[in-house]
């Protein structure tokens, strides 16, 4: 069997460079651990998602010993509870984001 030398990491036979279009089965060249497209994107939101909790769940450790060390300082505790609000409203917009794009992929994915 004769293959064409090329850059990629997968040597494609020659007589499948010669079949038809709509003979070709890429399935076999997939070298991911993914089946389809959606289950990547469940993959990388679920990635995501949980590195937007890991660093809320930092940022809000970090506002507490801001709070705590602030020893009645005003300034210190607005800046403290500002920071608390802001990454909460971050939270939840990373919480909604995932449904946001699930529903609208499977709106597209339907039609």
């Amino acid at each position: 069997m004769e293959t064409e030398k090329n850059d990629s990491l997968v040597e494609i036979p020659k007589e499948d460079l010669l079949n038809e279009a709509s003979d070709w089965d890429v399935s076999k060249y997939n070298v991911t651990r993914f089946a389809d497209l959606q289950e990547f994107i469940d993959f990388a939101l679920d990635f995501f998602m949980s590195l937007a909790v890991i660093i809320a769940v930092v940022f809000i450790v970090v506002t507490g010993f801001t709070y705590i060390l602030s020893f009645g300082d005003e300034t210190k505790i607005q800046k403290a509870n500002k920071a608390l609000v802001y990454i909460i409203v971050g939270l939840a917009v990373a919480l909604i984001a995932p449904l946001l794009i699930r529903f609208l992929l499977d709106q597209i994915m339907a039609t």
